[in-house]
């Protein structure tokens, strides 16, 4: 039977990859690493400022600069098809974002069967996520990132990525879980 350790299932001491229930997805592992506190720069592949805010337990993180996003990167496969969800806000006004899913170098920029998605943003927070497939094995960067006709400051909590086409709740990787 499996468990559930700070929201990541756990059967047999292995965490698992999704959770079914009557039928529908319930959870879906983390790709992520250190979502909950961002305290590890190495897996990040910008860096944010921690804004002291928490959000639901998550740490919350800011960057004013335009096309900026904060990712990571992770090689993926044609045909896979993925899930990004995070929780956004501005820390003032209104305007639009643009959730990216494709790889951020050149080679890999167009392997992903749609390129952005554009999410409504204002001062509350909102659970944002697209999904997306893989049109060419290579490597993904989801992030959310402000364009320079928007000079709201971003502020991002609770950042996912997990295999299949559901958002399912926030949980962390597996691998940041301690014991």
């Amino acid at each position: 039977m499996a468990d559930i350790t700070h929201g990541t299932w756990i059967k047999d001491g292995k965490a698992v990859d999704a959770v079914y229930q009557s039928g529908v997805k319930v959870y879906g592992r983390n790709l992520y690493a250190d979502t909950l506190n961002i305290n590890n720069p190495k897996v990040w592949n910008r860096q944010w400022t921690k804004t002291g805010e928490v959000y639901n337990g998550m740490t919350a993180v800011t960057n004013p600069s335009d096309w900026d996003g904060l990712s990571q990167t992770l090689s993926a496969k044609t045909g896979e098809i993925y899930t990004f969800s995070l929780y956004a806000k501005y820390e003032s006004g209104t305007g639009q974002s643009n959730l990216y899913f494709r790889g951020t170098d050149g080679k890999d920029s167009n392997n992903t069967d749609i390129m952005s998605k554009t999410v409504n943003l204002d001062e509350t927070w909102k659970r944002v996520f697209g999904t997306f497939t893989i049109t060419a094995d290579g490597f993904i960067s989801p992030r959310l990132e402000r364009g320079k006709s928007n000079t709201n400051t971003l502020i991002v909590a609770g950042l996912k990525l997990e295999k299949g086409s559901t958002a399912t709740p926030y949980s962390q990787a597996p691998e940041d879980i301690s014991n």
